[in-house]
């Protein structure tokens, strides 16, 4: 049967619970189960001669990968691959890697009896804070460009590119509720957008990925005249329940030409050059070495998006959707998600997507 390769998309290696964290024992437990019965993670370069050249794969071959380059990927992530002989890959927010020369612990310390259990788990594992409001804020840590170039020498993992900075836009005019200060739980919650408070939460997406629609400044001047713009009074303002009643009714005597605008395809080209451009000159100027694997933020792309990402060298591009992998299909690379789960429930799927009738299958009946 011909060869799919699966590959596994992880956010998260943490003791924090979220819907894309795995925890530390489970990721092992992935890992050991892996190497145990014969699978391997292969490195990017393996991946990419598969993907563009069709070169063959040793049998139960998978790619490992992580989005976003959160520190806890070189704290607890990195020395477990490296344990079980496994390789994978970062797609990193250039924006967010840190230019510090900083390198944190990490398990190998653990493992040598250098540091406690305790000071990873502060370090990581503890990302919602509170402010000055008592609202939680989710405050994640990221790597530094020290720690990945440590990373990548090792030979175990490689970097690439998830965008320069992860951004949203607003993708139309429809909206229900509107921005007040609250909890926040999302790492990744910027638009590309003037927000003002009490600005409607118009439908988002990817700035990648679509035409942005920008507000008006008559919406804008509606909402600020009526809504103080400093954090805590704008808090206060808030949790008066007709206040929101009324500033929505307000908005909704506006016409839908009134609320804003999308910006031009002139416009739209010049911010995805933008992201693109800074995306790649600073991997490459850290790295020092041409970067070609990008990994789309939510797995939205769009066919401008991916013209313009080819045009900077990029040449493989990952999604977030389910699907087979065979080789020479390297535009539209498929994932799937892996869950907080034992080895047994991997290790099924890693033998529907090994193979590209079932996966194909599996991946359309979304069990």
């Amino acid at each position: 049967m011909t060869q799919s390769l699966p590959v596994l998309m992880y956010h998260y290696i943490s003791n924090y619970p979220s819907s894309i964290s795995v925890s530390p024992h489970n990721f092992e437990k992935h890992c050991q189960g892996m190497a145990e019965n014969g699978w391997r993670g292969i490195t990017l370069q393996e991946a990419e001669s598969f993907f563009l050249k069709g070169e063959k794969l040793p049998p139960k071959s998978v790619l490992i990968t992580f989005d976003d380059g959160f520190l806890d990927n070189f704290v607890y992530a990195w020395p477990i691959l490296k344990k079980y002989e496994h390789s994978g890959v970062i797609f990193t927010v250039t924006e967010r890697i840190l230019s510090e020369q900083i390198v944190r612990p990490t398990l190998f310390d653990v493992w040598d009896k250098s540091i406690s259990n305790k000071v990873l788990y502060e370090l990581v594992d503890m990302p919602i804070k509170q402010t000055k409001l008592g609202l939680k804020k989710r405050q994640d840590v990221f790597l530094s460009w020290e720690e990945c170039r440590i990373m990548e020498k090792s030979g175990v993992i490689s970097i690439g590119a998830h965008s320069a900075h992860h951004l949203s836009v607003f993708a139309n005019n429809t909206w229900k509720d509107i921005y007040i200060p609250s909890d926040q739980h999302r790492t990744f919650y910027k638009i590309d957008a003037p927000i003002v408070w009490g600005m409607p939460c118009f439908k988002e997406k990817s700035a990648l990925h679509c035409k942005a629609f920008i507000p008006s400044n008559k919406l804008t001047e509606l909402i600020t005249y009526h809504v103080p713009q400093q954090k805590q009074q704008a808090y206060e303002y808030f949790q008066q329940p007709h206040n929101i009643t009324s500033l929505k009714q307000k908005i909704q005597t506006l016409s839908s030409n009134s609320l804003g605008s999308f910006e031009t395809w002139g416009q739209q080209q010049k911010r995805l050059i933008s992201d693109f451009e800074q995306c790649k000159n600073t991997l490459e100027k850290e790295l020092g070495h041409n970067v070609q694997s990008f990994c789309w933020p939510w797995g939205e792309s769009s066919i401008i998006a991916q013209r313009i990402g080819k045009n900077f060298g990029f040449s493989y591009f990952y999604k977030t959707s389910m699907g087979a992998n065979p080789s020479k299909k390297y535009t539209a690379i498929n994932r799937f998600k892996v869950r907080n789960k034992g080895w047994n429930w991997l290790r099924w799927r890693l033998e529907i997507y090994s193979r590209i009738m079932p996966a194909t299958v599996y991946a359309k009946i979304r069990i």
